[in-house]
């Protein structure tokens, strides 16, 4: 065999090698990662790494300039391109908060606007909580929220992230929070804004509530957390409840199934053919079929709804407005196929003071 030829051997006996060598790299990487994908725009991106916010993913920008006679202070958090191309919705949004902030502060002929944030992540979703304090005469601190998946590249909502049932039933613990402590809370609450700021780490949902709108001011930016571990949901189809005939359509839900499904206690009393709700062994509500008089008793008092509990079969059924006027601390909602979802965040006296 010829010199050239055995040294052509040898370079390729040595690139089948390397190719060899480069397969088996590639099969590696490839079976060790598994991209997550989420959508931009109309374009499909593969992203092949597991994001660990906010260490290498979030840099941030010191605030410490004059614009046109109002002060910037402080620091605006910065999504940096490890995050792939995340960082660009992202820092618009910021933008877009940061730019509106100095324009209300403008309105008010505000001196400083102080600028702080916090980030906090729980797979797949991004929380962004960020605070601006206008400060003329006085001040004023505001919160906004930013929450993303990371893994779908959207921007969420609270209802996106847990339901609206879940929202509605935060909105209710507020108000009872209220009512017994009119002193400590603000009396004109208004309820949860449709944008109120929220953030999610470690399976709790966190709402944020600015200056003066659920407490005095002097308390600032005040946070309402719920764990969503001791959330209770029970969802009726349409054949689980029944439509009482006429012009309103009126629906009648079995009461014990809710009920105890939220955590509750329902007790027959067949002497009486009464029944009688309680939580933690405390007797709350009486309920009489046939008669429209339902009774809170811890605050002695009867209301009539639409219409008296009904008994169907062995199943007693009460409108569903007993919901929001009587068992107060159930929330529910109504989705477009007519499904109802009840929810409940059950808690001992201790935790409205």
């Amino acid at each position: 065999m010829s010199r050239v030829k055995m040294c052509n051997n040898k370079i390729s006996i040595w690139l089948s090698i390397v190719a060899l060598l480069c397969a088996m790299l590639l099969f590696g990487a490839f079976i060790q990662t598994s991209p997550n994908q989420f959508t931009y725009g109309n374009n499909l991106t593969e992203y092949t790494r597991t994001p660990l916010w906010p260490d290498d993913m979030v840099d941030y920008t010191d605030l410490n300039i004059r614009v046109e006679g109002l002060e910037l202070e402080g620091r605006i958090p910065l999504i940096n391109q490890n995050a792939g191309l995340l960082h660009i919705r992202i820092n618009a949004e910021i933008n877009r908060i940061r730019a509106n902030k100095i324009a209300d502060a403008r309105s008010i002929r505000a001196r400083t606007l102080t600028f702080d944030y916090e980030i906090y992540f729980s797979d797949p979703y991004l929380s962004i909580i960020l605070t601006s304090t206008a400060a003329s005469a006085s001040s004023k601190t505001e919160v906004v929220s930013i929450n993303f998946n990371v893994n779908s590249g959207e921007f969420v909502s609270a209802t996106d992230v847990v339901g609206s049932h879940v929202v509605q039933l935060a909105d209710r613990l507020l108000v009872e929070m209220i009512r017994r402590n009119p002193e400590r809370y603000n009396p004109n609450f208004t309820g949860m804004q449709a944008a109120q700021p929220f953030s999610i780490t470690n399976n709790e949902i966190t709402f944020w509530f600015n200056e003066f709108q659920l407490t005095p001011g002097i308390e600032g930016i005040t946070p309402l957390s719920l764990s969503l571990r001791n959330i209770n949901e029970e969802t009726l189809a349409p054949n689980d409840y029944h439509v009482r005939p006429g012009g309103f359509n009126l629906k009648m839900v079995p009461v014990r199934r809710i009920v105890e499904a939220m955590g509750y206690r329902l007790v027959w009393h067949p002497e009486t053919r009464s029944s009688t709700i309680h939580f933690n062994d405390e007797l709350i509500i009486e309920i009489i079929p046939e008669v429209n008089d339902y009774l809170r008793s811890e605050q002695r008092f009867t209301r009539s709804l639409e219409t008296a509990p009904v008994i169907i079969g062995t199943t007693m059924y009460v409108p569903i407005s007993f919901f929001d006027q009587i068992l107060s601390l159930v929330a529910y909602t109504i989705d477009n196929n007519n499904n109802i979802t009840f929810a409940s965040y059950l808690v001992t006296d201790e935790w409205f003071e």
